[in-house]
């Protein structure tokens, strides 16, 4: 099975759970004495946010990256998911499946369940630590001034909170990159930026076309005087494979779309205890959805699959139990959740898809009243070594790192 975090890099994979393990168990490498960076994690906020009807363990995920485990934590059918991450009951349908859907791919062990892909992030800032740590010295690009990423990651539908800004990278090859920065305010707190992606420019040459653009995420984490981060917001992106570019233009009339493609917006208020999510995509179980979490209740909204290139003609709206994932008969119960929300809902526009044979009009979704986002624009959403030249390397080669 294809890894879907990184799918050019099983090595990549390898190295982050070897030092997941090392930080989880207290280890680092002998003989450092540097300070480590004391960059906060990105997932630990976002999962004690989460009611407890979504908080599910990643273990699983990480002992087997290459295969998904099948997740049986209730009875209830809406969070009963297959060995692939879809809903093992075939009989739902309407709200109920939307649901069951949301929650299998999104929280319950499917491809692109939150949690894991976050614990990527933070394995691989606890990579630079132990690195840190080996080579006993803080990099020098520590502290340096912040270099603003904010405009060239051109984020769809972004908020006007969400800043890309750093001191310091590190490229695992000529395609992927992690870089992070800190800012001190004024109040005490820091806010901390982190990117990880990995690209495969496909402007460049026709024997690009083919070619997965990418996985990339970006984070703003914010953390009080205190020490604890008050709130995160970040996006998460599996950005599409073009096929039929054009003397090796991907933006031309008759390129395809091919694979499984994501775009998801994600805003964690720690201090509110709420959770707000919207996402939009292709190969990925549904059209689009929109949810909101608190303690007590859960607001869902979205558009499922209907058939190749179709998405369900309604639009559906759910309120479920925090605790049971139940649906709730007093829907009231979501109303402060629905009127609340701060994201603008994402929507597909229409795209054409096929690889090797016929191709099909993939129908736009219809969640928001927002202008609908071009899948093969979430492209300039992963980046490149290249994008970040004017960014200090975190280890240079007179470090040994």
């Amino acid at each position: 099975m294809r890894n879907f975090l990184y799918p050019d890099s099983d090595s990549r994979i390898s190295r982050l759970l070897a030092f997941g393990m090392l930080s989880s168990l207290g280890m680092t490498a002998c003989g450092g004495s540097a300070d480590p960076l004391g960059a906060p994690a990105v997932e630990p906020p976002l999962v004690s946010s989460l009611p407890a009807a979504l908080k599910v363990s990643t273990a699983s995920l990480w002992m087997n990256p290459k295969g998904l485990a099948a997740v049986s934590l209730s009875s209830n059918p809406l969070q009963q998911c297959s060995e692939q991450g879809e809903p093992s009951d075939s009989t739902l349908t309407g709200e109920a499946k939307l649901a069951a859907t949301v929650y299998c791919r999104v929280f319950g062990k499917g491809p692109i369940e939150i949690s894991s892909v976050t614990a990527s992030v933070d394995s691989r800032m606890s990579e630079f630590d132990s690195r840190i740590q080996e080579n006993s010295t803080t990099p020098e690009c520590v502290g340096s001034a912040l270099v603003s990423k904010t405009e060239a990651l051109s984020f769809p539908l972004r908020s006007s909170a969400m800043e890309q800004k750093f001191q310091c990278k590190d490229a695992l090859s000529d395609t992927s990159v992690t870089a992070f920065g800190k800012e001190e305010n004024t109040d005490g707190g820091t806010t901390w930026y982190v990117y990880d992606g990995t690209n495969n420019p496909l402007a460049t040459a026709a024997a690009t076309s083919g070619k997965s653009a990418g996985q990339s995420q970006a984070w703003q984490v914010n953390v009080g005087a205190d020490g604890n981060v008050v709130s995160e917001e970040g996006y998460i992106t599996l950005a599409p494979q073009l096929m039929n570019c054009t003397g090796g233009v991907c933006d031309a009339p008759d390129t395809q779309i091919a694979g499984s493609s994501m775009l998801m917006h994600v805003l964690v208020d720690v201090t509110g205890g709420t959770v707000e999510a919207t996402a939009a995509g292709a190969g990925i179980g549904f059209c689009a959805f929109h949810i909101k979490t608190s303690s007590q209740a859960i607001y869902l909204k979205g558009q499922l699959t209907n058939g190749l290139g179709s998405c369900a003609t309604a639009v559906e709206e759910i309120c479920l139990n925090a605790t049971s994932f139940e649906v709730l008969s007093d829907a009231t119960a979501c109303d402060s959740l629905k009127t609340s929300l701060e994201l603008q809902s994402i929507d597909r526009a229409e795209f054409t898809s096929g690889e090797g044979g016929p191709t099909t009009t993939q129908q736009a979704s219809g969640i928001g009243t927002n202008p609908k986002s071009e899948m093969g624009t979430w492209i300039d959403y992963c980046l490149g070594p290249s994008d970040f030249e004017d960014v200090t390397a975190l280890f240079s080669e007179s470090s040994g790192g």
